[in-house]
């Protein structure tokens, strides 16, 4: 069951972020994985129960939000898709540009600029 697998893998990341291998790098320092970094995206109620069960087999306390409105209409969302249209079409340079400019990357107008004037500026952010 997808929940299942789904809670399987939020605990495997969860082990390794306590054991110091796997979380976020910054500038300054390394932080593990916490369950507040985590979030599950379901349909309805019915999927957020079977998540919330699969976590709770495992020791994993959750909550359940409901909003009204949709997440796909956050700017998030929207970025999200920026980055998915990208990376499905690796040579549009256009689609790539578009995801790189995004606010959650935070590329500044100096970085996203040398994109455009330095081939190898570019072809250094494609790798």
């Amino acid at each position: 069951q997808m929940a299942q697998v789904c809670a399987s893998e939020m605990v495997r990341l969860l082990n390794l972020g306590l054991q110091d291998q796997a979380g976020f790098v910054s500038d300054v320092k390394v932080s593990p994985v916490r369950p507040a970094d985590m979030a599950v995206l379901v349909n309805n109620r019915n999927e957020a129960s079977a998540i919330r069960t699969a976590l709770s087999l495992r020791g994993v306390r959750s909550v359940y939000l409901s909003e009204s409105d949709s997440v796909f209409a956050s700017p998030q969302a929207i970025e999200m898709q920026f980055w998915l249209i990208a990376c499905a079409n690796p040579t549009d340079g256009r689609a790539i540009r578009t995801a790189l400019a995004t606010a959650t990357l935070g590329q500044g107008w100096d970085d996203l600029d040398r994109l455009n004037h330095s081939e190898e500026a570019w072809e250094d952010r494609l790798m």
